[in-house]
């Protein structure tokens, strides 16, 4: 039997083979996490209700049946920890300070966390569906794509699933009701209220990665509380819990058998009515063992160091994923696959701040961090390949939206000495047109004369002084 690829589907056995449109940080949390809390459950409650939970010492005169009632009430009612070098306090108030709470509820109380780890993948799937467009779908159909690519070669298949890709997604950057006004507002009142309330926010254009953000911050705000919350069911500092047993192992002490936070030993106190005499009852103290928390304390152990991995791995995640949104990466990351998929070629005699104009006009105009951020998750989630394929599709809908707007905006300049010549040519146009425009005006400034026969002489003014008038002999 194959034990290794057997646990490496157990994810798959237990949410599906659905496509991710997240990061493996949230993955570690909303699906590992949830599933390693779920086994814990399963053999907590196994051992509970398989093996003997607790097994108390009682008096030589108790039978039998006292003996399983007395380990019954101590399960039941909560036993308290005194350690053996101390004495058994004689209130019962100093006693209860130390009571243990937890160990009936262990498999409720992992339950409860799995929950808790789940929770944010749950308000991720549901706010992201309102904007619209379903990223989970986008992937998936990304995701046949590459397997197509890959497998069959069918180019028919591939053709759809990309075009489906593309219009879902820019219908998405290009919806009609997208508040252009308040995008273009850089700081306002307005913008940052609508981009505070998510369900106003909408068609701002950053409506999915504030939602994206908002859950990787729920996910980590719940692996710290995961553990202070413990310290309530537990009734101990667990938040020290892992610090203290690398601090015994560093010190060569070895592993903690008599654990104050999960003790093998405990004490507990009932007491037995008498039948006839209401008023009278025997108060008993007996010393009971807790085969249970022997397992407890190395899964809660395990569950400790695990929690702080989480809680690393998704702030390295946020730290990565906010670099990525810095508008220099967003233009830097469009660019160059662009670029390997030769398609900024047209822009080959144009100047560098002209493209430079429209790349940008293509990234924070046209695609917006919304749009980004779902070419992210494409290339995280199927391969860089598929990013870059769709990155050009979108570009070719985006270059060919306008076309004429697009050739206005162009102004070719290739080198200085084509510059040169353009202005030549310009100068020389307007030296002609000044003369072209002079002649006129000398035309419409002529004046004519009569002579004695009636012929009619025209008299140039700026010719006559150079030449001698003709007149007509008498």
């Amino acid at each position: 039997m194959d034990i290794v690829g057997t646990i490496t589907r157990l994810p798959t056995l237990f949410f599906g083979a659905s496509p991710c449109d997240d990061s493996f940080a949230d993955r570690l949390s909303y699906k590992y996490t949830v599933l390693m809390l779920a086994l814990f459950a399963i053999l907590v409650t196994s051992k509970q209700f398989g093996t003997k939970h607790i097994q108390c010492w009682v008096p030589a005169q108790f039978t039998k049946n006292y003996e399983e009632y007395v380990n019954d009430i101590c399960w039941v009612s909560n036993t308290y920890y005194i350690p053996l070098e101390q004495k058994v306090p004689t209130l019962e108030h100093e006693r209860r300070q130390n009571e243990l709470r937890y160990y009936q509820w262990i498999p409720f109380i992992l339950i409860l966390q799995a929950f808790g780890f789940y929770f944010p993948h749950i308000v991720w799937r549901s706010l992201s569906r309102r904007s619209g467009i379903d990223v989970r779908d986008i992937v998936d159909a990304a995701i046949h794509y590459k397997s197509v690519d890959v497998a069959t070669q069918d180019d028919k298949h591939k053709n759809e699933l990309m075009e489906y890709i593309v219009e879902a997604i820019d219908k998405y950057v290009d919806d009609p009701r997208r508040q252009v006004e308040e995008r273009r507002q850089s700081i306002s009142l307005k913008y940052v209220l609508l981009t505070i309330c998510i369900c106003l926010g909408k068609y701002l254009g950053n409506y999915l990665i504030i939602v994206y953000f908002t859950t990787k911050a729920l996910f980590i705000a719940n692996a710290v509380c995961q553990i202070f919350l413990l310290n309530l069911f537990l009734g101990q500092e667990f938040h020290l819990f892992g610090i203290q047993v690398l601090k015994r192992i560093l010190q060569g002490r070895g592993w903690d058998t008599q654990s104050r936070y999960f003790p093998k030993v405990t004490l507990c106190d009932f007491q037995i009515r008498e039948a006839l005499h209401l008023n009278g009852s025997h108060r008993y103290t007996v010393q009971c063992v807790l085969p249970l928390n022997l397992f407890s304390q190395q899964i809660f152990t395990f569950i400790w160091f695990w929690y702080m991995m989480v809680f690393i791995v998704s702030i390295f995640d946020v730290i990565a994923w906010v670099t990525r949104f810095f508008p220099s990466k967003q233009y830097n990351y469009i660019k160059r696959r662009l670029q390997l998929m030769k398609r900024d070629t047209e822009f080959n005699n144009y100047p560098p701040e002209f493209v430079k104009r429209y790349y940008m006009e293509f990234i924070f105009g046209y695609l917006e961090p919304d749009g980004v951020l779902m070419l992210r998750l494409l290339s995280s989630n199927t391969s860089d390949f598929v990013c870059t394929e769709v990155i050009n599709q979108l570009w070719q809908r985006f270059y060919k939206r306008d076309p004429k707007r697009t050739k206005r905006n162009r102004k070719p300049e290739s080198n200085s000495e084509q510059v040169a010549q353009e202005r030549k040519q310009q100068i020389a146009k307007t030296a002609e047109t000044h003369d072209s425009i002079r002649c006129r005006s000398l035309k419409a400034t002529s004046i004519p004369t009569q002579t004695n026969n009636g012929h009619d002489v025209l008299i140039r003014s700026r010719k006559s002084s150079f030449q001698p008038r003709v007149e007509d002999n008498v």
